[in-house]
């Protein structure tokens, strides 16, 4: 498990849609996503909140829509699996950083883009 801020230095934002590069090839490997939004900002929030409550199940497809929608996670999951097997997981904290556990070429790929958070 490794921890990268949700803010830059400079002020710029690291949330979903940025992910979605790092994620592409990631993603390939994942038949769901089960997504449990408590807070955030962007498009659609009233209906994504409303969907999410008790965990959403999404596609691959719909996992890159919703990440497209979302501007800044607060508080949230977001676990992928194969299976039954939960192979990646982002879970945003408090709008500070992002704790991500997945395989360790994935986690050193995020950490070196990213860099490590700093409390």
């Amino acid at each position: 498990m490794i921890k990268i801020p949700q803010h830059t230095e400079s002020g710029r934002l690291n949330d979903l849609q940025r992910f979605l590069e790092d994620l592409d090839r990631f993603q390939r490997k994942v038949d769901y996503w089960l997504i449990e939004l408590e807070e955030f900002i962007g498009e659609g929030s009233i209906a994504f909140e409303e969907l999410s409550r008790g965990g959403a199940k999404l596609s691959p497809l719909g996992f890159s829509s919703l990440c497209q929608c979302i501007n800044q996670t607060i508080d949230g999951v977001f676990s992928g699996f194969l299976g039954d097997r939960e192979i990646i997981r982002l879970m945003a904290v408090d709008s500070s950083y992002w704790e991500i556990t997945a395989s360790p070429e994935f986690e050193d790929i995020m950490l070196n883009k990213y860099g490590p958070y700093i409390s």
